[in-house]
């Protein structure tokens, strides 16, 4: 059955790999819900009719309303009639794009499997709170030409949730970790504009991590810092009577740095004593 991915969630993943891949590496099937635990993949029209042994999945959004985060995936893979590449094996690879960002992969698995056998793959994905209007999208690839969209015909998918506060965990370590990750890469240039994608990228995870987690006091700090969101409140030490105000705070600012610099000695230094990433980067 060919059907168009006019889903309105669709429109971003099917502009990204329109403008990523060549004409013979788009078709594009979609998982449509047969029932709320088995949805069934069925084949979208593209531009060739010849393609190159790659589909790319789209599973479009219809969790606006769920509190739970996805667990992982389940495939249930028809019998591929396509002829073994290896030995007796035919491989695939397998990714899972994350939903907020299609060129990170949160799942690259490749395996084999026999023509004529049918298997049911589990993908244990980190856990994810998935976003509002945002789809899913994975890739197969197989390792000879006769495979494609009409090979997975039948092919279901199960998306399988646990509860919210189990999900959260890995949730928010990975968004923060990824926030981290981009802000390491903005600082020197320290770009605001949507015209770059590592900004979009660092933007997108921190606002995603505050979305799950309003108050990550961390999270809330590098808002404050790049966002224009307001500070978390601190609490300074009141001076007692006869110091001044700026007097007590700077000696808490020098108590702060000394844990800094202790921090690097102890973290940072090298054994020959640089405290830098190397020869050129003795300015650290």
């Amino acid at each position: 059955m060919a059907a168009v991915p006019t889903h309105s969630t669709l429109t971003s993943l099917v502009t990204f790999i329109n403008g990523r891949y060549a004409p013979d590496e788009r078709a594009i099937m979609i998982a449509l819900p047969t029932d709320t635990n088995s949805p069934a993949l069925v084949t979208s029209t593209a531009s060739a009719t010849q393609f190159l042994p790659l589909v790319h999945i789209l599973v479009p959004d219809n969790w606006d309303n769920m509190e739970d985060g996805l667990d992982g995936i389940a495939i249930d893979l028809p019998a591929l009639k396509v002829k073994a590449t290896h030995g007796e094996l035919f491989p695939l690879n397998i990714q899972v794009k994350d939903p907020l960002w299609p060129l990170r992969n949160m799942f690259d698995f490749t395996f084999s499997v026999k023509p004529g056998e049918a298997r049911t793959l589990w993908l244990d994905l980190r856990d994810r709170i998935l976003s509002p209007g945002k789809s899913l999208y994975l890739t197969i690839a197989g390792a000879g030409s006769d495979f494609g969209p009409g090979s997975l015909e039948g092919a279901k998918l199960r998306l399988v949730f646990k509860p919210r506060a189990e999900a959260r965990v890995e949730h928010e370590l990975d968004r923060f970790t990824q926030v981290k990750d981009c802000y390491a890469q903005l600082v020197e240039e320290h770009p605001h504009s949507p015209k770059y994608n590592l900004w979009n990228r660092f933007e997108t995870d921190l606002t995603d991590l505050l979305r799950v987690d309003p108050n990550h006091a961390l999270g809330r700090k590098y808002a404050a810092l790049e966002l224009n969101e307001p500070l978390p409140p601190i609490h300074l030490p009141v001076p007692p009577p006869g110091v001044p105000l700026w007097a007590i705070r700077q000696v808490d600012l020098l108590g702060r740095v000394k844990k800094f610099v202790l921090w690097y000695i102890d973290n940072r230094q090298v054994d020959f004593g640089d405290f830098g990433g190397g020869i050129s980067d003795d300015v650290d």
